[in-house]
């Protein structure tokens, strides 16, 4: 038994970083999607994901009519998107969420513009997760583009930051190379031209 275990057992889970994803679905009311971390890849044969979704969520009632729903994985300038959509008591949008901008794929799900990746889903199966639900999702079109990721971490929103010194860059980069020629046996005086080239 954890010591004070609801407490301890969410600070030690924030302390876990994750992307931040947006989980849609379109219902004949209209568009609806909430903010999810709790997202991951878990097929290649066949191509699965899942999302842990709270059961008191109205997003499982509306996937599970439509069996259909869409992950958009959020870039580092979508912040105000994330909390959009992580904002209780919304309702279905008849018109679409008002301010983001969604394209549609295979599903009618809505995936929004600009995200980092996406992942368009019918519904493969629900499983009990305690106070959650877990959607395992059959994708039927995938796709995204470049870019830096937005993280959730500590209860915050996050960037990566993705500058290292010059001096650790040249050194990985040499680490790299060294262990890169060793395994392709190149001698030292060409290992040494490579190195010298950076």
């Amino acid at each position: 038994m954890i010591e004070n275990s609801g407490h301890t057992f969410r600070q030690a889970a924030g302390r876990f970083a994750s992307g931040v994803t947006v989980v849609t679905t379109r219902v004949p009311d209209g568009a609806y999607g909430v903010t999810v971390s709790s997202f991951a890849s878990l097929s290649l044969n066949p191509l699965l994901v899942t999302v842990s979704i709270n059961r008191s969520s109205q997003l499982l009632e509306h996937v599970r009519s439509v069996e259909a729903f869409a992950v958009s994985v959020l870039a580092s300038d979508q912040h105000q998107v994330a909390h959009y959509f992580a904002t209780s008591g919304r309702m279905p949008e008849p018109d679409g969420f008002p301010g983001v901008p969604t394209t549609v794929h295979q599903t009618g799900a809505p995936i929004i513009a600009g995200s980092l990746s996406w992942f368009d889903c019918m519904l493969e199966d629900t499983l009990p997760g305690g106070d959650h639900e877990i959607l395992v999702g059959r994708v039927a079109a995938a796709g995204g583009g470049t870019g830096e990721p937005l993280v959730y971490w500590a209860g915050e929103y996050r960037s990566l930051t993705a500058e290292m010194p010059r001096s650790d860059q040249l050194a990985n980069a040499s680490d790299g190379l060294a262990v890169a020629y060793h395994v392709l046996d190149v001698g030292p005086a060409e290992m040494l031209d490579a190195q010298n080239s950076i």
